[in-house]
C-alpha cells in the first residue's frame, strides 16, 4: 500500500541489513488544484458542505517543474477508486483514497499506479470539478490485475489538508456593514477628498470670528470648496513649528469657493498643509440617483423630508413653526367678511 513518509525523504531505497531488505516507503505528493481552492471558497461563502464525489487513478507522470495545482485531469486514466476516510479535527481535514484490484475492476489489467485526482462538487455551478491532484513521481506502484485465486490488494493514499496553519485570517463584520465598493461610491458622491493647501503671509484681515485668541483671518480660494463641506486641516512637518509660532487656530471654516483660516498673528512664512473635505457637495440629486441613500419625501403615510413653504418657518436648530394668525388678525378678517351692522 502507498504510504506517506517524511517530505525530506520521498523514497527510501532498500538497504542490506543482516541479509534482509528494509521496507520500501513511497511518498505521494498532492495539492489542492486551483479549481479545488475555488470549491473551498464557494463552500465557505455559501455555507455549503464539501461534497467529495469520486477519485480516479491513472498511470501518467507530470513534469518535474509542473505545479500540481494546475493539473486538472489525469495524464493517463485507468480506473475509478473509492474515497475512504473523511474526517476533520480542528483545522485539519483527513482524507484517504483507495484503489482495490477486486472483481469490480476485473477488466483492468496490470498497470503502474502513479497519479490520482479527487473530485468534488462546486456549489456555485453545481458541476463536478477536480479538487486534489496527487502523484507518486518517479516511483509508481505496480498494480496487478484482478485474480480470483488471490486476495484483493488495497492501495491506500492518506492525505491531510491544513485549513489554517501559520497564516490565520479572521474577517468579521457586524450586520449591515457596507462593502468597499459601496463605501467608495458613497464617498465620491458626498465629495470626500484631500487638497494641498498653502496658507499665505498676505491677505490677512482682522477678525474675531475664530475666537478670542484668533485675531486674524485669511481666505484661501479653491473652486472645489463649498460651505456644506466639513474641513479638517493638518500641517506638514516642515510647517508645524511656524504654525505654532503664529498661533494658528484649530478652527477653520468652509465658505463658497474658499477655506477661511484663523491665527493669533500673521505667519512669517507660507505654511503647507493638507485639507481633507467631507460632506455633500451638491443639491442631493446624485445621492438619489445612486440608490445608496436618499431621504424620502414626506407624505401622510411616509416619514421623510420636507421643504419650508409659505406659512411655515424654521429656526436655526431646525425647529419648524406655523405662522398662525393672532386673535386681532382673526377679528379683522371676520370684520371684512361680516361688516358690523350700524343699525
Amino acid at each position: 500500500a502507498g504510504r506517506r513518509s517524511s517530505p525530506d525523504c520521498p523514497y527510501r531505497r532498500p538497504q542490506k541489513r543482516d541479509n534482509r531488505e528494509d521496507e520500501i516507503t513511497l511518498q505521494h505528493f498532492f495539492k489542492l488544484t486551483t479549481h479545488g481552492r475555488n470549491i473551498l471558497a464557494a463552500c465557505m461563502a455559501s455555507e455549503a458542505p464539501l461534497n467529495i464525489t469520486k477519485v480516479s487513478f491513472g498511470s501518467g507522470r507530470v513534469g518535474e517543474e509542473t505545479n500540481l495545482a494546475d493539473v486538472h485531469e489525469l495524464i493517463h486514466y485507468i480506473a475509478d477508486g473509492t474515497v475512504g476516510e473523511r474526517r476533520h479535527e480542528n483545522d485539519r481535514l483527513y482524507l484517504s483514497v483507495q484503489y482495490t484490484n477486486d472483481a469490480k475492476h476485473a477488466a483492468v489489467g496490470t498497470f503502474i499506479l502513479s497519479e490520482y485526482i479527487v473530485y468534488a462538487m462546486n456549489p456555485d455551478t453545481g458541476q463536478e470539478q477536480d479538487f486534489i491532484y496527487g502523484t507518486l513521481g518517479d516511483y509508481g506502484q505496480s498494480v496487478p490485475a484482478c485474480n480470483p485465486n488471490f486476495p484483493s490488494g488495497i492501495w491506500d493514499f492518506p492525505m491531510t489538508l491544513v485549513v489554517s496553519d501559520e497564516i490565520n485570517v479572521v474577517v468579521s463584520a457586524p450586520a449591515g456593514l457596507v462593502t468597499y465598493n459601496d463605501l467608495y461610491a458613497m464617498l465620491n458622491i458626498i465629495g470626500t477628498y484631500c487638497l494641498d493647501i498653502t496658507i499665505p503671509t498676505t491677505g490677512w484681515v482682522s477678525s474675531t470670528e475664530g475666537g478670542e485668541e484668533c485675531n486674524f483671518a485669511v481666505d484661501i480660494p479653491n473652486d472645489r470648496i463649498t460651505e456644506k463641506q466639513i474641513p479638517n486641516l493638518t500641517f506638514l512637518p516642515s510647517s508645524l513649528s511656524a504654525a505654532v509660532a503664529c498661533g494658528m487656530c484649530q478652527t477653520v471654516q468652509t465658505i463658497p469657493g474658499a477655506l477661511r483660516v484663523y491665527a493669533k498673528t500673521v505667519p512669517a512664512v507660507p505654511l503647507q498643509g493638507s485639507l481633507t473635505l467631507s460632506g455633500h457637495m451638491g443639491s442631493g440629486t446624485e445621492i438619489e440617483d445612486s440608490g445608496i441613500f436618499a431621504l424620502p419625501t414626506a407624505s401622510a403615510a411616509q416619514l421623510g423630508g420636507i421643504k419650508i413653504g409659505d406659512g411655515l418657518t424654521a429656526a436655526d436648530d431646525g425647529t419648524t413653526s406655523v405662522a398662525k394668525a393672532t386673535d386681532e388678525d382673526i377679528e379683522d378678517m371676520l370684520g371684512e367678511i361680516y361688516p358690523p351692522n350700524d343699525n
